[in-house]
């Protein structure tokens, strides 16, 4: 290896330390001198490299933003995040840090660049490696973007962020830079089941004795019981025996209704087209949290 290549692998080094981060595998040793003594040279250690560099070139967004797309991720760096021109390298990591067993990792991609890694604006990142054609819609929530934590040694997940359905994507933006990934909740997940009526299905989460099944009891109590059902209501609102708590139900019976009033108002709602709910406790109250998209068939 020529002596260029082996700078571009070392961050920092000391009579204490030596810090890598290997661009291009290299064998290193350890030498410990002492007065007019002989050496002691250590056995070779091959550090591999970090994965294949995808990008890494001198840019500038003084004037205007930068964007980059590569592999399956893309990059897009504002306008006036710096005055100064810099390097952004982009790396895919060949063995980056393993992920729980509760998610499924997808490929991991170091992104830096030369000036810094936290920053008063935000940067774009979006990962398009996901086949959206084998995506279960339940699953939706469960595909979070996520970033390497390296003080802590962990993956954490971006607060906000998540997955857009018009290009098969993850997009979150971020203020700090470090490995990037998204994983896909394989336990535990966000949604368990699904209610279909009509021109609406809603997607909800439902355990035994939880406390979701603790405010659909709570919901029938002050909105159900000793009153006249629905049209749309049935007894049956036990989901492990195919049934649908009555918050789930009427979620759907009242958006069928504000969906037949739009039609008798002469807006048509598309024959091929299901609207779809998720219904979500995030902690406080009955119902906390409702999603809308419209949907095919």
């Amino acid at each position: 290896m020529i002596n260029d290549n082996l700078n571009e692998n070392i961050i920092s080094f000391s009579s204490a330390e030596l810090v890598l981060a290997p661009k291009s595998s290299a064998y290193y040793r350890c030498v410990l001198s002492e007065g007019t003594c002989d050496p002691i040279i250590s056995d070779a250690i091959l550090v591999q490299s970090m994965g294949s560099t995808l990008f890494d070139d001198v840019i500038n967004v003084k004037d205007e933003p930068f964007h980059i797309s590569v592999d399956s991720i893309e990059v897009t760096i504002p306008k006036a995040l710096t005055d100064e021109s810099f390097r952004l390298t982009i790396t895919k990591l060949d063995n980056p840090p393993t992920a729980p067993d509760t998610c499924k990792m997808a490929s991991v991609y170091d992104v830096s660049v030369s000036f810094g890694s936290v920053f008063d604006l935000p940067i774009e990142i979006k990962l398009k490696n996901l086949k959206l054609s084998e995506l279960d819609l339940m699953k939706i929530p469960d595909y979070r973007p996520v970033y390497f934590d390296d003080k802590a040694q962990k993956w954490v997940e971006y607060n906000n962020g998540g997955l857009i359905l018009s290009d098969s994507s993850i997009y979150f933006r971020t203020h700090h830079l470090t490995k990037l990934s998204f994983w896909e909740k394989i336990l535990n997940p966000t949604y368990t089941h699904r209610h279909i009526n009509d021109k609406v299905e809603v997607i909800y989460k439902y355990r035994p004795e939880s406390k979701e099944d603790i405010h659909y009891e709570r919901y029938q109590i002050l909105n159900i019981n000793n009153k006249v059902p629905k049209p749309w209501h049935n007894s049956n609102i036990d989901p492990d025996m195919d049934g649908t708590p009555y918050l789930i139900q009427d979620v759907a019976g009242y958006m069928n209704q504000v969906i037949k009033s739009f039609e008798n108002a002469g807006f048509k709602y598309p024959a091929n087209r299901r609207f779809i709910i998720y219904v979500s406790n995030l902690g406080e109250g009955i119902l906390n949290k409702l999603t809308g998209v419209s949907n095919s068939f």
